[in-house]
């Protein structure tokens, strides 16, 4: 199955531990990751701010989404 270029609902959660969009926002933010809001409101995530490694963020920490499901 191929993964969508951006975090699920579900992801966004597990990423940031908050369901509210600005909640959310705020803690993407605290960890330098880029996002964008939609016209209702949620956030968009591109998959690749979360996958990629962290030395190439300039020194922002990536998350890995697998070690996240494993503590759910």
């Amino acid at each position: 199955m191929t993964q969508s270029l951006y975090l699920t609902e579900e992801e966004l959660v597990e990423t940031t531990g908050y369901k509210r969009p600005s909640l959310q926002a705020r803690q993407l933010a605290r960890n330098g990751i880029r996002f964008i809001r939609r016209a209702d409101g949620h956030l968009r995530v591109a998959r690749s701010q979360i996958d990629r490694p962290a030395r190439e963020t300039s020194g922002a920490p990536g998350v890995d989404l697998d070690a996240v499901r494993k503590l759910g």
